[in-house]
């Protein structure tokens, strides 16, 4: 089947696949994905299949371009960690890398589709010191975002825009789609830290320290290998983490309400019970 996908796929005949009740086999679906034109959707309903075929055939046939390439230069900015696209390479700056492109479904003139967050750090923020902040605005702070891109015609094209950080005080959000982002990053990293601060500490005795403080706010939380091989431990959550879970709670119950998204609901929910775990007769530390 795959040598026919590309077989067929060097001849410009391109393939939608459409799996109906059946597992999400991780593997298959990348080696589908990766080949030129090639698309993969999964339904559990008639209803779902039904939709596919009658509302949204065209979107889902019909390719934009194909190898894009978007990537972030600066001489001033580096790439701390970069969410929302798992091919990133923070070292060379590449921030996503598409073999196909489809268009997306437009309702009342919005388009539902991902996001690509990039925390950035600037180069002189490890230096520090008075004299190093005016340094910083004497160089070149400029960011470059480029893309580069194939169309169906075999013409490559791309462009490139050059772009500077407001420092905005507070926090500003251009638009309610990037605020969610940025929310459910936050919650990502902070599940992710506790994750592993309690693997490290589940045989300690004595009190120890969070990675995440309030002083220095939710970190990037360091790379785990293996993740898929390590052994389940019971459900704990310590001190530092409930009162931490509480607070982080309280603000994402207030975003959740600034940017009108109900269906955050149920990560409000986990949080909330991570806040309350031990708290009446479970794990206490």
């Amino acid at each position: 089947m795959l040598r026919l996908l590309k077989d067929n796929a060097d001849n410009n005949i391109y393939t939608t696949f459409i799996g109906i009740g059946v597992d999400f086999n991780t593997e298959l679906i990348e080696t589908i994905t990766k080949t030129r034109g090639a698309n993969y959707y999964s339904v559990h309903s008639p209803g779902e299949f039904m939709e596919r075929v009658e509302d949204e055939f065209d979107l889902m046939v019909t390719p934009l371009v194909f190898n894009l390439r978007l990537t972030l230069d600066s001489n001033d900015w580096q790439i701390e960690q970069v969410y929302g696209s798992p091919e990133a390479d923070k070292a060379t700056g590449e921030l996503m890398k598409v073999n196909t492109l489809f268009p997306s479904k437009r309702v009342e003139g919005e388009t539902k589709g991902g996001l690509i967050l990039l925390k950035l750090r600037n180069r002189g923020d490890a230096i520090g010191g008075p004299s190093h902040f005016w340094a910083r605005w004497l160089k070149d702070s400029s960011i470059r975002l480029s893309t580069s891109y194939e169309d169906r015609d075999g013409r490559k094209d791309g462009s490139t825009a050059t772009f500077y950080l407001d420092d905005e005080r507070p926090e500003y959000f251009d638009n309610s789609g990037i605020k969610k982002g940025v929310l459910l990053a936050r919650y990502a990293d902070l599940v992710q830290n506790w994750l592993i601060d309690e693997r490290e500490h589940a045989s300690w005795s004595r009190p120890w320290e969070p990675r995440v403080t309030t002083e220095d706010g939710i970190c990037v939380p360091p790379s785990q290998l293996g993740q898929w091989e390590r052994t389940s431990l019971p459900l704990m959550v310590s001190s530092p983490y409930r009162s931490l879970f509480r607070d982080f709670s309280y603000y994402f119950a207030y975003e959740m309400h600034e940017i009108g998204d109900d269906t955050l609901d149920q990560e409000l929910d986990i949080i909330e019970e991570l806040a309350d775990h031990g708290s009446y007769g479970g794990y206490e530390d």
